[in-house]
C-alpha cells in the first residue's frame, strides 16, 4: 500500500511530533500535513480518505498505511522515511516548489511586485521569484538553496541516486 501511493507522488500526514520533518518533507517539495488537534484514529481515517501516508512517533500496533518514526532528529527521520519507503525522497524538480510553512504549492511571481518585499541585495541579484497563495512569503534560489541540498546531501539515504552513504 505505502509503495503504491510512493510511485503516485506520496503525500504524507504527520503528526504534532513530527513538525520539524514536516517542514523537511515540504522543503523537499512532499505534501506534508500537520494537524495538532487530532488523535490517532481520526488521522488514519483522514489519511484513508485523502490517501496520504500517516507518519506518527507514537508507539502502537502497525497498521497499513502508517509509518512509526523512531528517531527524535530529522536527519536521521529523513533516513528512516526513505528505509521505509524504499525510494529516495530529494527530486530537484519538487525541491522548494511548497510553502515550508502553509504546504501549499508556490507559484511564480513578477520581479517587479516583489522590489519592495524583499531586501535590496535579492531584488538586484536574483530575477526569479515565487509567493505562497496563502500566506504570501516570497521565496527566491539563494544561497540557502545549495546549503539545502548540500544538508540534505549529507542526510543519508536522502540524496537524489537512492544510494545510502
Amino acid at each position: 500500500m505505502i509503495a503504491e501511493r510512493q510511485k503516485e507522488a506520496a503525500r504524507f500526514f504527520l503528526d504534532r511530533t513530527l513538525g520539524r520533518l514536516a517542514k523537511w518533507l515540504r522543503i523537499l517539495g512532499w505534501d506534508a500535513a500537520v494537524d495538532p488537534g487530532v488523535n490517532e484514529l481520526e488521522m488514519r481515517v483522514r489519511c484513508r480518505r485523502e490517501g496520504r501516508i500517516l507518519l506518527t512517533r507514537r508507539r502502537g500496533p502497525d497498521f497499513p498505511g502508517v509509518i512509526r518514526i523512531r528517531s527524535d532528529r530529522v536527519r536521521n527521520q529523513l533516513q528512516e522515511l526513505v528505509e521505509r519507503l524504499g525510494t529516495h525522497l530529494l527530486d530537484e524538480d519538487r525541491l522548494l516548489s511548497r510553502c515550508a510553512v502553509c504546504n501549499i504549492p508556490i507559484e511564480e511571481i513578477s520581479r517587479e511586485s516583489v522590489e519592495v518585499r524583499v531586501p535590496e541585495y535579492v531584488f538586484q541579484t536574483q530575477e526569479t521569484f515565487h509567493t505562497c497563495p496563502a500566506c504570501g512569503r516570497i521565496y527566491w534560489h539563494g544561497t540557502h538553496t545549495g546549503r539545502i541540498q548540500r544538508w540534505l546531501q549529507r542526510s543519508n539515504g536522502v540524496e537524489e541516486s537512492g544510494e545510502q552513504t
